[in-house]
């Protein structure tokens, strides 16, 4: 946790305890510690999720604002469902004026006005250095540039910048060379890693600003110069939770949702066995982490049954992914605008071999259930980019061979920011920066917005 972070989050730990024994002896209500704690431990852990710890989330007042407002949202429905199912019974002595009183004065008043004082505070002594295009730049200098102390541009020719930690804001632009959309995604990609370089060698957050990040709907860019967002680098390696922690945690979660696998498991047998016969379970060749390849596990939701083996092809998915390839290949750039594409990646909607049973299955996502034996295994991860079938691995694009550097895993970056609705060269730049920047924080997220994901049924295919 950064000096910053620690600080925030200490004033709001403090801003609780004042506003709760300020409250209490205004009503004359009884103190309740643990209802007390639960709530602060409620905002505490939304605020993290939104996050309230960074100091580029106090750039603009206008959407941190909008944060609180949802943050608070959150913390009101988390509360009051742990009341209502657990809180009321042990205490039902607890002043609900005084909980009430609480969200209001720190909920709302507090990270409304003090905690925006304190983080505008810290944001103007932030050194904060720069890269940027003329019309990006004055949208810095004439937005939050004025109140910012530390603010430098980038010049190669001036003294060297030693100062570490803090902010370096840049900006990628597709080079001449990149006339189609598949070009710039590529050039995008080999500009992150500069980026994570000089992130790495200054340990300082570096945000790359480019019109293209509209596509990637990532809940990570919080900051943003008129209407191109940033997307942010870290100047950290993760190395303790990528080696230890996460493979710790995917077992543990593993094995707590054996049972879960165990219990639905005998009903979904038999609904698969009467609609394909056997075998229910199928097992499919993919392209784990450093390309090593693995049999990932899969109820059977259609009739055709491919990739057993390493020379087993579906002919027609094949088709459908190098038609996806050709149509950003063929997509012309235009300078200050987004190019956009029609099609999708998503799985094959509209194929005979799918039955209802089979689309029950997958607007639940219930089919992918089986690969909890493959997280128990090692072979896969919770939180990673989806693993690849052999040919799909021969077909992407070399810059994308990148995403084999995490885990790969059931649930992944692309999946939760498009559910499948997004172009194939952009979930593939979403793949290669999760494997570039995963941390616990962005693993936290993926989990949270999978589980949204997953009842839009609508757009589950």
């Amino acid at each position: 946790m950064s000096k910053r972070a620690f600080c925030l989050m200490s004033a709001d730990i403090l801003a609780f305890i004042g506003a709760y024994a300020g409250l209490r002896d205004l009503f004359g209500r009884p103190a309740i510690p643990v209802t007390a704690a639960v709530l602060l431990v409620l905002f505490l852990v939304v605020f993290w999720y939104y996050r309230f710890y960074r100091v580029e989330v106090f750039f603009n007042r206008l959407q941190y604002a909008a944060r609180v407002m949802r943050a608070g949202l959150v913390v009101f429905v988390l509360f009051w469902g742990t009341w209502w199912f657990l809180l009321k019974t042990q205490w039902p002595e607890a002043s609900r004026l005084l909980l009430v009183g609480l969200f209001v004065a720190y909920g709302l008043l507090y990270t409304l006005t003090m905690r925006m004082v304190i983080g505008r505070w810290l944001l103007r002594r932030t050194p904060i250095r720069y890269r940027l295009s003329t019309d990006l730049r004055d949208l810095l200098q004439k937005g939050p540039g004025r109140i910012l102390k530390r603010l430098e541009p980038m010049d190669a020719e001036k003294t060297p910048w030693t100062t570490r930690g803090g902010l370096v804001l840049m900006e990628f632009q597709p080079s001449a060379m990149a006339s189609t959309r598949a070009r710039m995604w590529r050039e995008y990609s080999d500009f992150l890693d500069t980026a994570k370089k000089e992130a790495l060698t200054r340990r300082a957050t570096v945000i790359v600003f480019n019109l293209y990040n509209a596509e990637l709907n990532h809940e990570g860019t919080i900051m943003a110069l008129g209407e191109i967002s940033g997307l942010p680098i870290s100047g950290r390696r993760h190395s303790c939770y990528r080696r230890l922690a996460k493979p710790v945690l995917d077992r543990l979660l593993a094995i707590l949702l054996l049972p879960l696998l165990a219990l639905l498991h005998p009903f979904i047998a038999l609904m698969v066995r009467l609609e394909f016969g056997m075998p229910v379970i199928f097992r499919q060749i993919r392209i784990g982490r450093a390309g090593r390849p693995f049999r990932l596990f899969k109820y059977r939701t259609m009739q055709l049954v491919s990739g057993s083996t390493a020379g087993d092809v579906d002919s027609v998915h094949r088709e459908y992914i190098a038609m996806l390839l050709q149509e950003e290949e063929q997509a012309r750039l235009s300078a200050g605008h987004l190019v956009s594409v029609d099609q999708r990646v998503r799985k094959m909607r509209h194929r005979e071999e799918i039955s209802f049973p089979g689309t029950i299955l997958r607007k639940t996502s219930l089919d992918e259930l089986p690969q909890i034996i493959n997280v128990l295994a090692g072979h896969m991860s919770f939180v990673g980019p989806r693993p690849a079938l052999p040919y799909e691995i021969e077909m992407y694009p070399a810059w994308a061979g990148k995403r084999l550097d995490a885990p790969q895993g059931v649930t992944g970056l692309w999946q939760v920011s498009g559910r499948g609705m997004m172009p194939l060269h952009t979930s593939l730049f979403l793949d290669t920066y999760y494997a570039m920047e995963y941390d616990f924080w962005l693993d936290l997220l993926i989990s949270f917005r999978t589980l949204r994901s997953v009842f839009a049924f609508s757009r589950v295919y």
